[in-house]
């Protein structure tokens, strides 16, 4: 993001992107395209049906951002997108190779991270972190922003942010923890 742009959260962007911000739209396409590689890493070991895929979603997230309710969680959003396109392409693939359909509940480990036990408690312990710790983990941890990329947008230096992630992640671990 440039360094004219404040800090966003995805469900912003979104919304600024859907009045016409094209530059928070390219911003947020390639947060989304980090994360996306990030899901389809461990799903797809070609390099070649991962950026197939990766480009599936992206065009069905673009496609589909006119129906994003910026009230609502861009994450549990993308992750349903992400989730029924790699399922579309995966039961594609089983028919190309002659194989049976692929049962439902072969994507179960497919959910959102909303739909993962513990996630409200997680969502909990993170609203009562300071804004600066909340953002942090959410740029290097959730965003997969490099620490210089997120020193850079929180405006801090970077081994101010790493003490700010330690002291968030050591929060949030004894938190859920205890």
């Amino acid at each position: 993001m440039s360094d004219a742009l404040p800090v966003l959260s995805w469900s912003e962007m979104a919304a600024l992107a859907q009045g016409g911000d094209q530059e928070v739209y390219s911003v947020l396409l390639e947060e989304v395209y980090r994360i996306i590689e990030k899901f389809l890493a461990s799903r797809i070991s070609d390099p070649g049906q991962r950026e197939d895929i990766c480009q599936e979603i992206l065009l069905s997230v673009h496609l589909s951002l006119p129906t994003f309710h910026p009230k609502n969680s861009f994450h549990a959003w993308l992750f349903t997108i992400a989730r029924r396109r790699l399922i579309d392409f995966l039961r594609l693939k089983k028919k190309r190779s002659g194989e049976a359909a692929v049962e439902g509940s072969f994507f179960d480990d497919f959910r959102a991270p909303e739909e993962h036990a513990g996630f409200a408690e997680f969502i909990e312990v993170m609203s009562q972190l300071s804004e600066q710790k909340r953002q942090a983990l959410s740029l290097v941890h959730l965003q997969g922003l490099s620490t210089s990329e997120a020193a850079a947008r929180l405006e801090i230096s970077e081994t101010n942010l790493r003490v700010t992630l330690h002291r968030a992640v050591k929060t949030v671990k004894d938190a859920l923890t205890s």
